[in-house]
């Protein structure tokens, strides 16, 4: 602490949020400045007393950073002590080398995550199974660790009764990650995880050049303007768009190819505008620290 003129922390939800307001507290009364990092929407849906506690005890001069715009506003409207707001998302390092899709045959959609009925687990393999008994030449890749015992065994289950349209290969990293990324079409992320804010993962696969479908949860509205995401408002409607979609691309494979062109232009973009915002908060933050 000697010496120290900012605190920067990453808040945590929950329980942990305590420790958040006694650092916070203890910050403010040693006369630092204070930038708070915010990365879940749990207590942004959803009123919080900790998080009351830990606005009003880092006081009006704190930073409060959120990952996207609509979280900021969200965030700032239910905590009146929130006085100043700095948005600046998620990004990733790219790969070298990201070429668009080639024509190939079928279509091959992925899931990676921790693999958990909130993050789609069960809407992902419904998917497949819905698409083949259409008649759609469609497989699925799962990647990432089951979360526990019922996911597992519905994994087996799925991969059993589809073993030629249901691959799982477990947890994924460095030259695995990157061929799953290769290996899929389509990103599909049908989470309603509760603290879902900005995934990671999402870039990732643009930046690739996989086009992605998800859900809308968190601040993953960001992504509806991009050409190459299609952001679907409701569960109830996700399954009929992401068939419609599988439709579409069976019957004219050249989209396939074109999506995948423009997701990674637009997911490089993004990443760009995306680190340049993340630049400008550490800017900031050096900027307390030495004036």
């Amino acid at each position: 602490m000697r010496g120290a003129r900012v605190w920067y922390g990453s808040v945590d939800d929950r329980f942990g949020g305590m420790f958040t307001c006694a650092f916070a507290a203890l910050a403010r009364f040693s006369g630092m400045r204070i930038f708070l990092h915010h990365h879940s929407f749990l207590y942004v849906d959803a009123d919080s007393a900790v998080m009351r506690w830990l606005t009003w005890l880092a006081g009006p001069r704190a930073r409060h950073v959120v990952l996207c715009e609509a979280m900021g506003e969200r965030f700032r409207a239910r905590y009146p002590a929130v006085r100043h707001v700095i948005a600046a998302p998620n990004a990733v390092p790219e790969p070298e080398e990201a070429a668009p899709r080639a024509k190939r045959g079928g279509i091959t959609i992925g899931l990676m995550s921790n693999l958990m009925f909130e993050k789609g687990l069960a809407t992902f393999t419904a998917l497949v199974e819905a698409a083949r008994a259409e008649g759609l030449d469609v497989r699925g890749v799962l990647a990432g660790p089951a979360s526990g015992p019922a996911a597992e065994r519905h994994i087996g289950e799925a991969v059993a009764r589809n073993s030629a349209a249901l691959e799982w290969r477990g947890p994924v990293a460095g030259d695995a990650r990157e061929a799953f990324f290769a290996d899929i079409d389509l990103f599909v992320f049908p989470t309603t995880y509760r603290t879902e804010a900005y995934p990671l993962v999402l870039v990732e696969a643009l930046v690739r050049a996989v086009p992605v479908i998800a859900l809308e949860r968190g601040c993953i509205c960001d992504l509806a303007p991009l050409e190459s995401c299609t952001v679907v408002a409701s569960p109830d409607d996700f399954a009929n768009t992401a068939l419609a979609l599988l439709r579409r691309w069976q019957s004219r494979p050249e989209d396939v190819v074109e999506a995948s062109r423009i997701a990674r232009t637009e997911g490089r973009a993004l990443n760009a505008a995306n680190l340049a915002l993340r630049d400008g908060l550490v800017a900031e933050i050096v900027a307390a620290a030495t004036h």
